[in-house]
């Protein structure tokens, strides 16, 4: 199976996440959002140029966002 976007929330600066998202290649877009005011969580929506195959997200998420902050259930 393959998808074209992933939604992930992390717990990370708005500007340490957009510095990041923005080097990786095979991203078209992304969208940033709080979760609210009191959470310092963020729900960060990824676009991808191209599918993806699902077995990768994991090793996408560290790829970009470094090993301790990628933490997926597999």
């Amino acid at each position: 199976m393959e998808v074209l976007s992933l939604e992930i929330i992390i717990d990370d600066k708005r500007s340490a996440l957009d510095a990041l998202l923005k080097k990786a290649e095979n991203i078209d877009s992304f969208e940033i959002e709080d979760l609210d005011k009191t959470d310092a969580r963020k729900s960060v929506v990824i676009f991808f140029k191209e599918p993806i195959n699902i077995n990768y997200i994991n090793s996408f998420l560290v790829s970009v966002l470094g090993e301790h902050k990628a933490k997926v259930i597999e």
